[in-house]
């Protein structure tokens, strides 16, 4: 026997042995691999082993801001960083797309609103979580200092009903929408704010008009409890005869007493003794937005507001600001904006208050997934 048949022969047992130890060993289970889901659009994959598409997508924001200081002690500049995550999965049922939605969000300012700022669950027409109101005007929310109207997230309850021909209804209970008071305290809310609104989207663009009554309860019982509304508006019209993607939006909204769906920082409602006064605003806005190439757009926005405090004229204003922004796209999923803003706010001559103006400006770096 020579070498090589020693080689052979060796190799050939040692094959032999080894394929006997590995019909010893337990059969590894099928891979349940990740799947494409097609059903809603792109991003979404199957969870493994159920019937429900999930996906996930967000984005992660840097800025750098310039702020007009009102005092010494204000900060004139600011580097501020924000991160979104959020969560969609969808399944379909004997009752419809049955939807679950969940919106993870955290910034270097710190609110309140870091952490889960938004959930829902919808089936069909019908939702319930913490979201948008119902009542929400957006058509003139643009680029980066757009206006808008209504509630961001809130607790609600709806039915979204679809009327075909790109119309739909919606009718919904929410939270109330806060805003301050004089001369007393809300009790506890014991009826939910009622909304409803009706949209319509086709190939010219879209409109929305959105309303809420709103209960308003004293914490004094001695004070009768009274109701207070809001309505809004808004249409946008898409401008593809001067360029493809360019639009103008306009909107517009009522409030009284039910202030806080324009602004929350004023008070809805003055109570003197037992009387009751409830204060009015309006809010009107403007965005338009021209798209000179694919990758580069350009937005004019601007809005007026209006204040009057039916008791305390001394706390009526009227303001307004105009904004400017421009933004690139220098490749999929990365987006640069550049943007300034004036706005001035003109007190009652009664309030003793000098009339306020400020400039700000913004460069942002924003990378979406």
């Amino acid at each position: 026997m020579n070498i090589k048949s020693l080689i052979l022969g060796s190799a050939a047992a040692l094959v032999a042995g080894g394929a006997a130890q590995a019909a010893d060993l337990p059969v590894a289970e099928p891979v349940d691999y990740v799947k494409v889901c097609n059903a809603y659009g792109a991003g979404y994959h199957f969870i493994p082993g159920t019937d429900t598409c999930l996906k996930v997508s967000g984005y992660v924001r840097a800025e750098f801001r310039f702020d007009e200081p009102q005092a010494r002690t204000d900060n004139t500049t600011n580097i501020y960083a924000k991160a979104s995550l959020n969560f969609t999965a969808k399944e379909e049922t004997e009752l419809g797309t049955l939807v679950a939605y969940m919106r993870l969000e955290n910034d270097t300012n710190g609110g309140n609103n870091d952490g889960f700022n938004k959930y829902y669950m919808s089936i069909g027409g019908l939702y319930a979580g913490l979201t948008d109101s119902a009542a929400n005007i957006t058509t003139t929310d643009k680029a980066m200092y757009g206006s808008t109207l209504g509630d961001h997230d809130t607790g609600a309850i709806g039915y979204n009903m679809d009327l075909g021909n790109g119309v739909s209804a919606t009718v919904a209970v929410e939270n109330r929408r806060g805003s301050a008071i004089v001369g007393g305290a809300y009790a506890g809310q014991s009826l939910p704010d009622v909304v409803a609104a009706l949209s319509i989207s086709q190939g010219w663009g879209s409109a929305k008009i959105g309303g809420a009554v709103q209960q308003i309860r004293f914490a004094n019982s001695a004070v009768d409890t009274d109701y207070g509304y809001y309505v809004g508006a808004g249409i946008n019209f898409n401008l593809d005869m001067l360029s493809a993607g360019s639009e103008i939006g306009f909107s517009a909204g009522y409030a009284k007493g039910a202030v806080g769906y324009i602004n929350s920082s004023v008070a809805g409602v003055n109570v003197v003794g037992t009387n009751v006064k409830q204060n009015d605003i309006w809010q009107a806005g403007v965005a338009l937005k021209y798209a000179w190439a694919s990758n580069f757009n350009t937005y004019l926005t601007g809005s007026y507001q209006d204040y009057n405090n039916k008791t305390t004229k001394a706390s009526d204003f009227n303001s307004w600001d105009a904004g400017f922004v421009a933004e690139y796209l220098p490749v999929k999923n990365l987006i640069v904006r550049a943007g300034v803003k004036y706005s001035k706010k003109d007190y009652s001559a009664t309030s003793g208050m000098a009339d306020a103006k400020n400039w700000e400006g913004k460069l942002r770096l924003q990378r979406n997934f």
